[in-house]
């Protein structure tokens, strides 16, 4: 998400030339202390919800198991969150 905000910040907004990325770095930085707290509830939603699973599988499935298992179902998650993230970094920036 940091590399599509920083790559989304820079290209294509203005011609070049002087003044053209004169305020780039104000914008970077706040487009990704927006998305920080995304970014992070995200990440703590996927570990409380893995650790639980954890939890509750861990005499019932072979280890190496339930880490290949969760470790799928993490990047799973992950790979179908980007979308939602993006949506809601963009609402949020919208309404400012």
């Amino acid at each position: 998400m940091v590399f599509v905000i920083f790559v989304g910040s820079v290209m294509g907004d203005c011609t070049p030339g002087p003044g053209c990325h004169d305020h780039d770095g104000a914008w970077i930085l706040h487009s990704l202390l927006l998305a920080l707290p995304i970014v992070a509830s995200g990440a703590i939603l996927v570990w409380l919800v893995s650790s639980m699973l954890r939890h509750l599988l861990n005499g019932r499935v072979h280890p190496l198991a339930l880490n290949g298992a969760l470790t799928a179902a993490t990047l799973a998650t992950v790979w179908f969150a980007f979308s939602p993230a993006f949506e809601l970094f963009f609402w949020f920036i919208g309404s400012r």
